[in-house]
C-alpha cells in the first residue's frame, strides 16, 4: 500500500501545498469549453447542458476524482449569451468546488465570422478533512493532522472567442487574481495560493471525403512556476454523428474518446487516458464519460449537430 501511496502523495499533495491549486481538466475538453472560457457562452446558438465525470489513476487511493456541469444559453437575439457553471474536485483528504457566472457579447465580424468577449465572477471553495481515512500524511510537530477546515474565495475572469461554423480560436483567464487557500488546520502552508491560469484553444473542421471531417483541436495551459501543458487531439467524425478520436497530454498520457450524437438534442461520450508519466506503474488509467443534451428548435439554420462548439 505504502508504494502506491507515495508517489500520489509526492506528486499531488506536495504541489498542492508548495505551489498552486490546479484547476481540473478534463480529456473531453473540446466539448467542456465553458469550464475555462467565459466567451464561449451563447455560441452554440441554442440553451445546452452539459454534465461530465472523470476517475483519474484508477486504483490508486485518494486519486482525483472531478465532476462538472454546465448550463449555457443565447439571449437578446443570439448577441449575448449567459452561462452558469459548477465543478466539484476530490483529491484525497481535499474537496474543493469551482463555480462561476459567465456572460458574453457577440461581434458579428462578417456573415460567417464572430467574435465573442465574455466575462465572469467566480467563487472557488476549497475544504480539506484531515479525519478523513485517505489521510495519508506523515503526522509530525509542525504539521497537525486532525481536524477540518473550509474557506470561500471570489474571484473574476475573462476570454476572447473567435469562431464561424468550421473554426475557433480563443483564449482565457479564468481566475485574474491570487488567493490564498492556506488552511488554519496545515501551518507552514502560506505558500498554498491559486494563480492565474493562461488558456489558449483552437478547433478546425476539415472535409475529408463524403460523410467523413477531420477535426483537430488542442488546449494550452500555463501557470506561474510550471511548464506549459497541452492536449493536441485528432478525431474523425463520421455521418455527422459518429466522433473517434486520440489525445496527448504533454508527458502525462495518451487518450482515446469517442463521441455520438444519438439525435438533435442528446450526444455522450466516454473516453480512456493511458498513463505515461511516472505515475503509469500505480495505475490502471483514468475513465471520462460525459452527458450533453441541447434545447434545440426545430429551425432549419441551426447546425445539426455543432461537432466542436
Amino acid at each position: 500500500m505504502k508504494k502506491v501511496l507515495f508517489p500520489l502523495v509526492l506528486f499531488l499533495f506536495g504541489s498542492y501545498f508548495l505551489f498552486a491549486q490546479q484547476e481540473p481538466h478534463f480529456t473531453h475538453f473540446m466539448y467542456n469549453q465553458q469550464g475555462v472560457n467565459p466567451a464561449f457562452v451563447g455560441s452554440r446558438n441554442t440553451p445546452s447542458f452539459h454534465v461530465i465525470y472523470r476517475k483519474q489513476w484508477v486504483d490508486i487511493p485518494g486519486a482525483p476524482t472531478n465532476v462538472a456541469l454546465g448550463f449555457s444559453t443565447p439571449f437578446a437575439g443570439g448577441s449575448s449569451g449567459f452561462g452558469i457553471y459548477a465543478a466539484n474536485q476530490t483529491i484525497g483528504i481535499f474537496n474543493n468546488w469551482y463555480t462561476n457566472l459567465a456572460y458574453s457579447y457577440r461581434l458579428q465580424l462578417s456573415d460567417n465570422l464572430n467574435l465573442r468577449l465574455g466575462l465572469q465572477g467566480a467563487g472557488i471553495f476549497p475544504s480539506v478533512n484531515f479525519n478523513s481515512p485517505d489521510n495519508v500524511f506523515f503526522e509530525t510537530e509542525n504539521l497537525p493532522l486532525t481536524g477540518e477546515d473550509s474557506k470561500l474565495k471570489f474571484n473574476a475572469g475573462g476570454g476572447m472567442y473567435l469562431y464561424n461554423k468550421n473554426f475557433y480560436v480563443g483564449f482565457s483567464v479564468p481566475h485574474f487574481l491570487n488567493s490564498d487557500i492556506a488552511f488554519s488546520t496545515v501551518s507552514n502552508t502560506e505558500s498554498a495560493i491559486t494563480v492565474p491560469h493562461y488558456y489558449g484553444m483552437a478547433g478546425l473542421l476539415l472535409d475529408a471525403g463524403p460523410k467523413v471531417m477531420i477535426r483537430p483541436s488542442v488546449l494550452v495551459k500555463y501557470e506561474q512556476n510550471s511548464p506549459i501543458d497541452f492536449d493536441l487531439n485528432l478525431s474523425l467524425i463520421f455521418n455527422n454523428r459518429l466522433s473517434i478520436g486520440a489525445s496527448y497530454r504533454h508527458e502525462d498520457s495518451i487518450d482515446f474518446l469517442l463521441f455520438l450524437q444519438a439525435g438533435r438534442k442528446f450526444g455522450f461520450g466516454v473516453g480512456y487516458d493511458y498513463t505515461i508519466s511516472d505515475l503509469a506503474n500505480y495505475n490502471n488509467g483514468t475513465f471520462e464519460a460525459m452527458f450533453r443534451f441541447d434545447l434545440k428548435s426545430e429551425r432549419e439554420d441551426i447546425e445539426n449537430p455543432r461537432f466542436f462548439l
